[in-house]
């Protein structure tokens, strides 16, 4: 009988509701009349709960979700926490005591026992999930489930899903770090000088770029508001730095963190019109807005689509 899979889903976490999650997600909840209605059988002493509104795409999605599932949270600019599945109950009296009445409607909750925090970023997780390059409303997805053969090869590439996470480290033997140790290592290795030579950037132009754009990036105008007061933006390097690319400003852009690594992974090209942004199917998926007195330099935009094009062939 072939192994039954696990799966992967992801959400992100409303602006409006984020006190609810800290308090009732990241802190938990150790009321013991609660946790005995809940769980009667176990001697579990806090759980972790979040619930979902049960719209006809949630309802779908809910009826796929199993224990010892995962689930991926969306929260501070990154996926910032994961959790397995114990339990799953639909109920609006269950949803009222554990996140307050006036949250009954996400009546369809999951149980965890316990929490871990991780450090993965949107696009690039989506990827390796197998959906969308660029999510409708960006930065926020209410409940989706990743593709089943992006989590086989994950499980197939890490050896399981705790170690694609990051939360267990592989176990490694002593013989296992004696077999992978040349023999001329084993030894005091000679020593020699060198020297490094590197290109310095100068922050200050990327500092007054950002200034420029008040931290807003030029694709989705995102600053982080909610966690940065004065928000927070990046600065890419068109052409790159260490492909003797231009320290100017007709070779910059100021992004959000998933738009700038989208760019560095060669997932997003410029279109025919410069100032069109589409994906590696040729889907328009945003415009780059520029201020008074900022353009790229075409050869920097040429660079940047040849490099997507070697990428995707090689």
């Amino acid at each position: 009988m072939e192994k039954k899979i696990t799966n992967i889903f992801l959400t992100s976490i409303e602006q409006d509701k984020k006190e609810l999650f800290k308090n009732k997600f990241i802190l938990g909840i150790h009321e013991k009349t609660i946790l005995t209605k809940i769980l009667p059988k176990s001697n579990i002493k806090s759980i972790h709960a979040w619930g979902f509104v049960p719209s006809e795409k949630n309802l779908k999605i809910w009826q796929n979700l199993n224990i010892d599932d995962w689930v991926l949270f969306y929260f501070d600019g990154r996926y910032s926490y994961a959790s397995k599945i114990i339990q799953k109950e639909k109920s609006e009296q269950l949803t009222a005591k554990i996140l307050g009445k006036i949250n009954q409607n996400r009546n369809l909750v999951i149980l965890f026992s316990k929490i871990f925090k991780i450090k993965k970023g949107f696009q690039k997780t989506n990827l390796e999930m197998g959906l969308e390059t660029t999510i409708p409303e960006i930065h926020k997805i209410n409940m989706i489930q990743a593709k089943e053969i992006s989590v086989k090869k994950i499980i197939e590439k890490f050896g399981s899903i705790e170690s694609y996470l990051e939360i267990i480290a592989p176990k490694i033997t002593h013989k296992d770090i004696s077999d992978i140790i040349p023999s001329s290592m084993k030894k005091e290795p000679k020593r020699i000088k060198s020297i490094t030579l590197r290109r310095i950037r100068d922050t200050k132009k990327s500092i007054n770029l950002k200034k420029v754009y008040n931290n807003k990036c030029q694709i989705c105008n995102y600053s982080f508001p909610d966690y940065v007061e004065s928000g927070y933006s990046e600065v890419h390097h068109v052409w790159p730095m260490a492909d003797n690319g231009d320290d100017d400003f007709d070779n910059m852009l100021v992004l959000c963190p998933n738009h700038h690594t989208e760019f560095d992974y060669g997932i997003i090209q410029f279109s025919q019109n410069t100032q069109k942004i589409e994906d590696i199917k040729g889907k328009i998926i945003g415009t780059v807005s520029f201020k008074k007195g900022h353009k790229l330099n075409k050869k920097n935009i040429e660079f940047h689509n040849e490099r997507v094009r070697k990428i995707f062939e090689s």
